[in-house]
């Protein structure tokens, strides 16, 4: 499995384990039927709302993930424990690789600005799916 697909399958069950309101650092993993369809799920919904925005829907989100919206909902209870699901995927993917490698760099001032770079860059890139994380305006 490619290192991006490995943390983003962990990124997965730590959600599956979230949604289902058990801690991260239970012992139980979910099935792999389970994990593959929440990893579907995570990337059909970056998808979506990076190309839809903060108004998608979460049934285009399962349309496009080939699973049941029930299977969604199962899942991820609603919008929020998905986007962050999404973020949490992403930030694993992009930003904690750099941290890691940042924290072993000799030159910190070096190594901090990487780590600024890559976390702009990530906003930048996920600006449609953070807009629809933020909470409606009062």
């Amino acid at each position: 499995m490619h290192p991006a697909g490995a943390e983003l399958v962990g990124a997965a069950a730590a959600a599956l384990g979230q949604a289902a309101g058990k801690a991260s650092d239970s012992p139980r993993l979910p099935r792999a039927d389970a994990a593959r369809n929440a990893e579907k799920i995570i990337l059909a919904a970056r998808e979506v709302f990076t190309e839809q925005g903060p108004d998608a829907h979460l049934d285009d989100v399962a349309r496009r993930a080939g699973v049941a919206a029930a299977t969604l909902f199962r899942r991820f209870p609603d919008k929020a424990a998905l986007l962050r699901a999404v973020l949490d995927a992403r930030f694993d993917e992009r930003v904690r690789p750099v941290i890691r490698a940042a924290a072993h760099d000799p030159d910190p001032a070096s190594a901090l600005a990487r780590v600024l770079e890559t976390a702009l860059e990530s906003v930048a890139g996920d600006y449609n799916v953070l807009a629809a994380a933020r909470p409606p305006a009062c």
